[in-house]
């Protein structure tokens, strides 16, 4: 199984739980970092397409012929990607809190992400040094401490006195637009799981009828009480809701 992270994460936000024998006895996971992040190479180019191809690379390079997509958020969007263009390689496809939509003119979602995404920037103009920038983003997101932590994960440790991201900053402001955006004429036929968070964006079922053709109600999965990052808020609940998944996949 090849997970994904979302923006501005890395492949140890997985890692724990795919280590859970409810998922490593069922699936051999393959945690990757996207173009652009962590340890991945840096490219101008940020869309689905291109970072599908890049996993369906990554796949040919492991000699999996076959296999499982799971993301969220970015990640989620590109699992659903990868399934569509590749529904031969693709035996199941799961997606956390990322719809099959095109929410480009989301205005709620994009323009938040891409503040973050451009005070990012901004300090790196400045070059402040990493306890500055650590300061600021308390400043700024006051009692959001989960944003205040994904900005200090992307900072280089090497670099204290003038800030270095991990992340390639500047392709993914200019390439921002392409991040929310989904191609709603894809289709996939195979199995596929929805994890939605109950405090997030709720989707009607059709939404995802439209892309996944033989999708079932009980294939969306609402997980109460759990915001955007379904996984941290809710592990226990999110490893059982894949686990079973994958058990009913393997069962046909």
């Amino acid at each position: 199984m090849i997970v994904m992270h979302g923006l501005l994460g890395n492949k140890l936000n997985w890692r724990g739980l795919c280590n859970r024998p409810e998922i490593s006895a069922k699936r051999n996971c393959y945690l990757v970092e996207l173009r652009n992040h962590a340890t991945s190479n840096h490219h101008d180019t940020m869309n689905y397409s291109v970072i599908s191809d890049d996993v369906i690379r990554f796949a040919d390079k492991q000699g999996l012929d076959r296999f499982t997509v799971l993301g969220h958020s970015l990640g989620g969007r590109t699992a659903m990607t990868v399934a569509c263009r590749f529904p031969d390689r693709v035996d199941a496809c799961i997606s956390v809190d990322a719809a099959p939509i095109n929410e480009q003119s989301n205005k709620e979602f994009g323009e938040f992400t891409y503040s973050v995404i451009s005070f990012m920037s901004k300090l790196s103009d400045e070059g402040v040094s990493r306890d500055e920038a650590v300061k600021r983003a308390g400043e700024l997101f006051r009692g959001k401490l989960q944003f205040v932590s994904l900005l200090e994960r992307n900072l280089d440790p090497n670099h204290k006195e003038e800030i270095k991201w991990l992340v390639n900053v500047e392709a993914l402001k200019r390439e921002f637009i392409n991040i929310p955006y989904f191609d709603e004429e894809l289709r996939y036929q195979g199995p596929c799981l929805q994890i939605v968070g109950g405090k997030s964006r709720i989707y009607q079922f059709e939404q995802y009828k439209k892309v996944f053709t033989n999708i079932s109600e009980d294939d969306v999965k609402i997980v109460a009480d759990a915001g955007h990052w379904v996984h941290f808020d809710k592990p226990i609940e999110t490893i059982n809701l894949i686990s079973e998944f994958l058990a009913k996949v393997d069962s046909k």
